[in-house]
């Protein structure tokens, strides 16, 4: 994965979750916010994992928005 691929498909997560989150208020998605914020190209494969943890073990949010954020996570290389 090539930096501008890692930085577009972050940016398109990250405007879907906003909206999301403007939307219903959900702190679950405010929290992945803050977790995806943390994500850069040069430690991306270190954080990989972290968003999935998070939505596995305490997030409270609708399927399809957590299978969006654990497909971003899974698709890290």
């Amino acid at each position: 994965m090539n930096e501008n691929v890692f930085t577009e498909r972050k940016e398109k997560l990250k405007s879907f979750l906003e909206k999301e989150f403007s939307f219903s208020g959900n702190e679950s998605i405010a929290k992945a916010l803050v977790i995806l914020n943390l994500y850069n190209f040069d430690n991306r494969l270190n954080q990989k994992g972290v968003l999935s943890r998070f939505i596995i073990d305490s997030a409270e949010m609708d399927y399809s928005i957590s299978d969006k954020i654990m497909e971003f996570d899974k698709y890290i290389t």
